[in-house]
């Protein structure tokens, strides 16, 4: 498993916490969340920072100080077009999951619904449980004759 780093590109942060850091980012991402999670863990970064969506790679934004930080402990720097191609992945990958589990669904048989009880079912039910049924005993002479 390899944690990796794209180069810094000038972004536009839409919160203005993250602009008052700078417009200058790029993102850190893994082979694995838990991986990610791990090293992010160790450069410093918060799990609140994490961010995930249905389109991109579950990744961090760096500021170019933790950027650095990040290289110096072992994140592996790649290129834009190495980024893209990491994307297309993840994407692909996603994809596959979503119709295996759309074919899954097809082919296990729904759940059978539970049949609502009767009245006399439940009229038994009561009967059993206030213990007004009593034990019958069968002589088994008179059942075999």
């Amino acid at each position: 498993m390899t944690v990796y780093v794209d180069r810094i590109q000038k972004m536009y942060p839409k919160d203005p916490q993250a602009r008052r850091l700078g417009t200058r980012w790029c993102h850190l991402f893994a082979d694995s969340e838990i991986e990610l999670m791990a090293f992010a863990i160790d450069i410093g970064l918060r799990k609140e920072w994490f961010q995930k969506s249905n389109r991109g790679i579950p990744h961090f934004d760096l500021t170019a100080s933790r950027r650095k930080m990040a290289v110096e402990q072992g994140a592996k720097e790649i290129t834009t077009k190495e980024y893209l191609i990491h994307l297309q992945d993840y994407r692909a990958i996603k994809k596959l999951e979503e119709i295996e589990a759309a074919d899954k669904a097809r082919r296990e048989p729904p759940p059978e619904p539970e049949r609502p009880k009767t009245d006399i079912h439940i009229h038994k039910k009561n009967q059993y449980e206030k213990g007004e049924f009593g034990a019958v005993l069968l002589d088994r002479k008179k059942v075999l004759d």
